[in-house]
């Protein structure tokens, strides 16, 4: 489908070609992380799903300044062509793919499960990362337009800084969330995640601007597989791809659905505006977190008086 798209002479066509596009990307993202999961030992996902999670968040933000260098250099036919080009590849890479079996209870559930449309067991972190999705879709689909905005000619940069804090800040998160829990990883990323946004919001030179990118991809390469890990650990074995299903419908829906208002918004006032929104979006999950940690608490204190 992406090579497909210089096929398009309608806008359409172009739909129906991004939707089965979309279908594609639903359906590699959900089986991988899966497929990820269950080859990491449980007392190390964390650090396992931070280390795959590098994948994830380095092509998000790389890929950005791939597709611009070579619009600047080319044109959107050559676009097509180049990432129809690097999904071959991943392609034939699949073929050195393999799934371990499962045996007696779990081949019997396998067999016996439904489609779940939401696993209700991950539903609260699904809610989690559909915030972190709006606030990473604000970034993703209107940082080149802020920058042109405010006069700054460094957004390739500003994807590269982004990747790269993300990286490094994988490098120590998984390790931290399997020791001591989700929240030890969730509440300073959400932090940074506002720290970054908040200084995007004031930046009146490059350096800042570049500043909000380092503070921002280490909250949010450290947020995502998080998150992530936490759905996985929420259920059995036999349940991880509709965690994976959840998780991942709940993040696009938070930047797709996030950009078609938040650019309703911007049209109207302001990009400005949209980033304010992002970072009171990012509040809002740290309040509903500490909701959670409170009520698990009180759970957890009612148990041990039990017993």
């Amino acid at each position: 489908m992406t090579g497909a798209y210089y096929l398009s002479t309608s806008v359409g066509m172009l739909l129906i070609f991004r939707l089965l596009h979309g279908a594609g990307f639903g359906l590699a993202t959900t089986y991988f992380a899966t497929l990820a999961a269950e080859n990491i030992p449980k007392e190390r996902r964390g650090e396992g799903m931070g280390y795959f999670g590098v994948g994830e968040t380095v092509a998000v933000s790389v890929g950005p300044l791939i597709g611009m260098s070579i619009l600047l250099r080319y044109d959107f036919h050559y676009l097509f062509f180049g990432g129809a080009s690097i999904l071959l590849l991943a392609l034939v890479m699949t073929f050195f793919i393999s799934r371990k079996k499962h045996t007696g209870t779990e081949a019997a559930l396998h067999a016996g499960t439904s489609i779940k449309w939401i696993e209700r067991k991950v539903l609260f972190p699904s809610l989690l990362i559909l915030l972190v999705g709006i606030a990473a879709g604000s970034i993703m689909s209107f940082i080149a337009l802020y920058a042109a905005e405010k006069g700054f000619y460094t957004v390739a940069w500003f994807f590269f800084i982004v990747a790269a804090a993300s990286f490094l800040v994988r490098l120590v998160s998984g390790r931290l969330f399997d020791r001591l829990g989700p929240g030890s990883v969730l509440v300073p990323s959400a932090f940074l995640i506002i720290a970054g946004i908040w200084i995007l919001t004031l930046s009146n030179s490059e350096t800042v601007f570049l500043l909000s990118a380092a503070l921002y991809g280490l909250g949010f390469g450290a947020v995502f597989p998080a998150i992530q890990t936490w759905c996985v650990n929420l259920v059995e074995e036999h349940e991880h791809e509709n965690a994976m299903a959840s998780f991942f419908n709940f993040f696009d829906l938070g930047i797709g659905g996030g950009a078609v208002i938040l650019g309703m918004l911007a049209s109207a006032f302001s990009y400005k505006l949209v980033y304010d929104i992002a970072i009171v979006v990012m509040v809002a999950y740290l309040l509903m977190y500490a909701g959670y940690a409170i009520h698990t608490g009180k759970k957890k204190a009612e148990v041990i008086q039990k017993a």
